[in-house]
């Protein structure tokens, strides 16, 4: 069993943050947020809670400490480390070993603790079984400890508090051993063990103590064992909130033991926290500018643009904006990369022949359609929103893990105006904006339409739910038959050069005539011939066919080469096959024109080829 246990003492002067309480013990709600991050030994240590209650003091004077405990807290342990440790024999050298084990060790914790809510709590129980709280004291000379244990063996916390564990971390292990025999020495090797592995964890701070060091046994393997240090000066106190918040880092150190060498090795720690009580203030807020009364519809190279207001601008050190979860689609539209959308530099029109064939019973007909070859080009995988320093006087920008872009304002005014950049017609992503007051970064809130369920985050285009399509666009319960989701639908497709979004309401019909079957007006009527029955006929220029998991239906001449191919078969049953080779089916992909086009044939076939009973008559 494990216990994870949390103590954080911060005094100073927080008590007009919090009300004083009576004698009795209970606890309401308060505004706080710990976080707290190590990386030490190859792992990474990351804890988070920010929901807490506030158990009442037993100064009525409210001077004295206040406890908090979290009602949810969250622990993440992830990362990998190696090592090899060396059982030396009489002469203790490296090459006169007895024993090797080779250690790796894969971190993959997951802790969540819960304190339910219940009216009939008792919250004496619970504060003697939590396994984390927070404690301010009293003084005018801050005092700040934290510590935290996590190790296998101790007993869990029980009572009101529920602990899930997700324990995913294993230790591997390679044994050789070497043993000597008739003068040569003999080597064996075992087979590799693997078991489950718990870090221990042992992190105190703000002791008073002097002295930083992190430890680690070389046979055991990591572990998280860090010494304490004098914090007190790391606080921050302001009229709304006391936050404190400090960093701490070392080196580890090993244990060593007669006989042995190598293991694991000597490393870095880094250690950085938070603790945050009372509310941010009011600072301003940020918002979609204004687009007309029209919806947003992110589109290639266009923009969005976002404002941001400042109620109190004196008090505001650096404004910070970043985009969040963008989109990062592959090309630009659904069927096109770039080159295809804009025929930029490089498109020649250079053609390649695709080899094409029929088959019916014993006889089969094959020949080459030539079609236009993109110039190749890699398929655009780059996030589809960015902010561009460029766009914005006084701004920074940088790349930073999990973020799409990222802007940093140091001139600060009353109001500052975003331009977000879109690559492609479906773009889409979160947008954030964070101030820095009394050196803590806070989030700005969101106003107006797009705003997320927390207020924090402007979603991009307003609107869209997880895939992206805003509302009014349709849903995806509209079945019209073509087999496009409504976010491909949305995205749309590139026809003629041009951009153009499809219909949630239409069954689309996509063709292609790289010989000119067809002229402008066989095109047109055949198009109204189908309108009525809600399917739109769409004709993809040469290059245009690049639409994965969409049938495209090609039109070719009869002329071209069926007919030649028909001609060098002498066999009439042959001759036969070959024609209901051809024969227009449902889900044939071609349909062939006669020398004379007839648009009432054409249509007929085409009915077929769709599986709809309107049009034509059967063979």
């Amino acid at each position: 069993m494990r216990k994870c246990a949390f103590i954080l003492a911060v005094g100073g002067v927080l008590a007009g943050l919090v009300p004083a309480r009576s004698a009795e013990l209970a606890a309401h709600p308060i505004k706080a947020a710990l976080s707290l991050e190590m990386q030490a030994a190859g792992g990474r240590l990351v804890l988070e809670a920010d929901q807490f209650q506030q158990v009442g003091s037993s100064d009525p004077s409210g001077s004295g400490a206040k406890t908090f405990l979290p009602t949810r807290f969250r622990v993440r342990i992830t990362g990998r480390q190696q090592g090899t440790s060396i059982i030396t024999g009489s002469r203790g050298t490296a090459d006169d070993w007895v024993s090797r084990c080779e250690v790796n060790t894969v971190f993959d914790e997951e802790i969540e603790g819960l304190l339910p809510p219940s009216t009939s709590l008792d919250w004496a129980a619970a504060l003697r079984d939590a396994p984390m709280r927070v404690v301010v004291g009293s003084g005018t000379q801050p005092l700040i400890e934290l510590s935290l244990t996590l190790e296998k063996g101790l007993s869990e916390a029980g009572g009101a508090w529920a602990l899930k564990w997700r324990n995913g971390s294993t230790r591997t292990e390679l044994t050789r051993t070497q043993e000597s025999r008739d003068g040569q020495r003999v080597e064996k090797v075992g087979a590799p063990q693997s078991q489950p592995f718990a870090p221990r964890i042992e992190i105190l701070l703000g002791a008073g103590r002097e002295g930083k060091r992190m430890r680690h046994d070389r046979l055991r393997g990591p572990e998280f064992v860090f010494g304490d240090e004098d914090l007190r000066e790391v606080n921050v106190v302001t009229p709304e909130r006391l936050v404190a918040q400090g960093e701490a880092s070392a080196v580890s150190q090993a244990n060593s033991l007669p006989g042995l060498l190598g293991g694991f090795p000597d490393g870095s720690v880094r250690l950085k926290w938070q603790f945050a009580v009372g509310h941010a203030p009011d600072v301003g807020w940020f918002e979609a500018a204004s687009s007309g009364g029209k919806p947003w519809w992110p589109e290639l190279g266009g923009s969005r643009e976002v404002r941001i207001k400042l109620s109190r601008p004196d008090r505001v050190k650096a404004v910070e904006v970043y985009l969040a979860e963008v989109s990062a689609l592959p090309g630009v539209a659904f069927n096109a990369v770039e080159a295809v959308a804009t025929r930029s530099e490089g498109w020649n029109g250079r053609r390649r022949e695709v080899p094409v064939e029929f088959r019916e019973g014993e006889t089969a007909l094959r020949w080459g359609r030539l079609q236009v070859d993109p110039p190749s080009r890699e398929v655009d995988l780059a996030p589809d929103l960015a902010l561009r320093v460029e766009d914005h006087s006084g701004a920074s920008n940088s790349q930073e893990p999990g973020r799409a872009g990222r802007l940093v304002f140091q001139q600060i005014k009353p109001e500052l105006m975003v331009r977000v950049r879109s690559a492609d017609w479906a773009a889409r992503g979160r947008l954030g904006v964070r101030v820095q007051v009394d050196g803590i970064w806070d989030d700005l809130p969101v106003k107006g339409a797009g705003a997320d369920a927390d207020r924090q985050q402007l979603v991009l285009p307003e609107g869209s739910d997880g895939d992206g399509v805003p509302d009014g666009f349709g849903t995806d319960s509209e079945d019209d038959g073509d087999g496009l989701s409504l976010a491909q639908e949305y995205r749309g497709v590139i026809v003629g050069g041009k951009h153009r979004r499809l219909s949630p309401e239409l069954r689309e019909v996509f063709l292609s005539d790289p010989g000119g079957c067809l002229t402008p007006d066989h095109r047109l009527a055949l198009g109204h011939r189908f309108s009525a029955l809600r399917v739109e006929l769409i004709f993809l220029e040469e290059g245009e066919t690049l639409m994965p998991g969409v049938p495209v239906i090609a039109l070719e001449r009869m002329a071209d080469h069926f007919l030649p191919q028909v001609m060098r078969l002498e066999d009439p049953i042959a001759q036969r096959n070959a024609f209901r080779a051809i024969r227009p089916r449902p889900g044939c992909g071609t349909v062939f024109v006669g020398p004379q086009v007839d648009p009432q044939l054409v249509a007929g076939d085409l009915a077929r080829v769709l599986n709809l009973d309107e049009l034509g008559s059967q063979p």
